[in-house]
């Protein structure tokens, strides 16, 4: 006679157990090729920055082979960015799972900038971020700071940079600056070639009879270059550049109560 069994209770991994009726003996059942936990380990590597591409993802064991869903079928992956990745995993008896990955980066938020008082940007204050402003592009030398009183006018942006090295800038905001007071000058100018090179040539002309001020400022609010010219019946004005620096920089004219401000971009 067979000896009859009895059941007593499943396994983690859904093995049986049974109870020998006559032996007492206990014993474990599973399927030829049962599918147990594969032995392995992940290593997980968040991408640095927005664009750094350098994030990466690895598994390391033995007997297993790993489809991604980025297409690749070797054990580890790089060159990757934030974002969500998984694998499917197979082992040596054809068990497949799922693995889901989760990439990050510490990319700051975009920072706001606006207007506080007349002529006075800002942006949010935190201690975590240094700050670097910029006007039409180019960056205003020794603006670690949240606001920032333009000298001068154009387009301003903030960038705020984290421990990590990651930075983001700010939405572009045009700034007019005409004088405390100075209501705009009634001028007339052309500047050829601008962005130059070399030197610039600016012709104009304007319906005030007397002098005309002139004044070239860099970047960080210093006149630079200063003339008059007689605006009437017109006037030509050759500024030599050979010892700026290639960047951004502001022609004020002025007749002592009003101005006009024109933007010169050194190349």
């Amino acid at each position: 006679d067979g000896e009859g069994f009895s059941t007593f209770g499943e396994g983690a991994d859904g093995e049986l157990y049974l109870a020998g009726h006559s032996s007492g003996r206990i014993y474990w059942v599973t399927e030829a090729n049962a599918c147990t936990p594969t032995d392995y380990t992940i290593d997980q590597s968040d991408e640095s920055c927005a664009g750094a591409m350098d994030g990466s993802l690895a598994f390391t064991g033995n007997d297993f082979s790993v489809q991604w869903s980025t297409g690749e079928n070797t054990a580890a992956i790089g060159s990757l960015g934030a974002g969500y990745y998984s694998a499917t995993v197979t082992d040596v008896n054809g068990c497949a799972f799922e693995a889901f990955f989760t990439l990050s980066n510490e990319q700051p938020p975009v920072p706001p900038i606006y207007e506080t008082n007349p002529g006075t940007l800002a942006t949010d204050a935190d201690s975590a971020y240094t700050y670097q402003w910029y006007l039409d592009g180019s960056p205003i030398p020794d603006t670690d700071t949240t606001a920032y009183t333009a000298t001068a006018s154009g387009d301003y942006q903030v960038e705020i940079t984290n421990e990590a090295g990651c930075s983001s800038i700010s939405e572009m905001i045009n700034l007019e600056v005409v004088g405390t007071g100075m209501p705009l000058l009634p001028v007339t100018v052309n500047i050829h070639p601008n962005p130059s090179l070399q030197d610039f040539e600016i012709t104009g002309r304007s319906t005030f009879s007397g002098e005309l001020s002139w004044t070239v400022y860099n970047l960080q609010g210093q006149a630079i270059a200063t003339g008059q010219v007689a605006p009437q019946p017109g006037f030509t004005l050759q500024l030599k550049t050979e010892d700026w620096a290639p960047g951004t920089y502001h022609l004020r004219l002025s007749d002592g109560k009003r101005q006009a401000e024109y933007p010169l971009v050194k190349l």
